[in-house]
């Protein structure tokens, strides 16, 4: 992971909680200079989803 994040548990970040489109953003998985990935559900879904973030 970048920035030395370990791959545990997700971290908190600015869109944690938002809902972006049918997904809500659940928690920050890792992020580089340019992008951050977080873990999202969509409510209608069992399995969670990844979201890559630029800017």
């Amino acid at each position: 992971m970048a920035n030395g994040e370990s791959g545990g548990a997700a971290q908190s970040g600015p869109l944690v909680g938002m809902r972006l489109g049918e997904f809500v953003i659940e928690g920050l998985l890792g992020k580089g200079a340019m992008e951050a990935v977080y873990r999202a559900r969509n409510p209608s879904w069992a399995s969670p989803m990844i979201q890559r973030t630029s800017g």
